[in-house]
C-alpha cells in the first residue's frame, strides 16, 4: 500500500486558505508594527440566508403567507421575516436560513410565518423579494 503523507508546509497552507475569511487584521494605534487579529462580524443575511423568490404572497396582522417552491423538505422554520420601517413604509424581506436538499420534483408549497408589523405597517408594505413569473408554467401545488 502506497501512502503519502502531506508535508507540513502543505499543511500549514491548508489551514492558513480555512482561516483566511474569519479575522480581520487591524494595526496597532499610530501606525506600529504591532497587529492584532480580530474576529469578523458575522451577519445572518450574509452568512446562511438568502432572499426568497415568492409564487405568492399575503399578509394580516398576525401572519405572512407566502409560496414558495420546494423540493420536498422545505418547511415554515426554514424561513425568517425580517421587517423595518423605512420612510413611513413597512420594508419586509422573507428570507430562507436552511436550503431545501431534498431531491424530489420542484413543486410549489404554501407556507405561514407569525409577523408582528409595527403600527400601520399593512397600509403602507413593501416587498423586498423577487416574484416569480405568472405567465411561466408554476410547478403543481402540494
Amino acid at each position: 500500500m502506497n501512502i503519502r503523507i502531506p508535508s507540513a508546509s502543505a499543511v500549514a497552507l491548508s489551514v492558513a486558505f480555512v482561516l483566511a475569511g474569519c479575522c480581520v487584521q487591524t494595526a496597532a494605534p499610530g501606525g506600529g508594527q504591532a497587529a492584532r487579529l480580530e474576529p469578523v462580524p458575522e451577519t445572518r443575511t450574509a452568512a446562511m440566508s438568502k432572499l426568497e423568490t415568492l409564487h405568492a404572497f399575503s399578509a394580516t396582522p398576525e401572519t405572512l403567507t407566502f409560496s414558495v417552491i420546494s423540493t420536498g423538505c422545505t418547511r415554515p422554520e426554514d424561513f425568517v421575516v425580517e421587517s423595518r420601517s423605512v420612510d413611513g413604509r413597512c420594508h419586509v424581506s422573507i428570507l430562507r436560513i436552511r436550503p431545501d436538499r431534498c431531491r424530489r420534483a420542484p413543486y410549489r408549497v404554501t407556507l405561514t410565518r407569525p409577523w408582528h408589523p409595527v403600527s400601520g405597517c399593512l397600509d403602507n408594505l413593501v416587498l423586498a423579494n423577487p416574484m416569480a413569473s405568472q405567465s411561466r408554467q408554476a410547478p403543481v401545488d402540494r
